[in-house]
């Protein structure tokens, strides 16, 4: 039951991100979804994470605004990219962790050109380690 909810979370989340894509993003709205998205890919099935990382993958791509980038932060977009080749990788879909991870790996170095795909790893891991300690929102039940 409890992998039907959360597939229907991430169905939902999927089907309001891509009708608000013609609305203005707000950051409040963008930040939300990301928390949404984080939840799953911490928490729920590797299905159910690519599902709510792909919906918000789509919903940063159609707004890279300066406006919107200076609320979310620059790279919102590489690390949800890396997040989704680390789950492609873990079900073993090499092709498209492949994919994903070279996505990442490009945005990010427009910022820190020295980081590589290990490196983007290692910043993903420890984010998401202290995001678990400190954010009571992200804590898996």
């Amino acid at each position: 039951m409890k992998y039907i909810n959360t597939l229907f979370s991430a169905l939902i989340l999927s089907t309001i991100s891509t009708s608000s894509l013609a609305n203005q993003l707000t950051p409040e709205f963008v930040l939300n979804e990301i928390g949404v998205a984080q939840k799953h890919y911490m928490c729920d099935s590797p299905e159910t994470a690519k599902s709510a990382l792909q919906a918000l993958a789509r919903l940063l791509e159609s707004d890279q605004s300066l406006a919107l980038l200076d609320k979310i932060g620059p790279d919102s977009l590489a690390f949800t990219y890396a997040r989704l080749g680390l789950v492609y990788e873990n079900s073993g879909d090499n092709l498209k962790a492949s994919d994903y991870k070279a996505k990442a790996v490009s945005l990010i170095q427009r910022h820190l050109s020295e980081v590589d795909w290990e490196g983007m790893k290692q910043l993903i891991q420890f984010f998401d380690s202290n995001l678990k300690k400190r954010d009571d929102s992200v804590k898996c039940s």
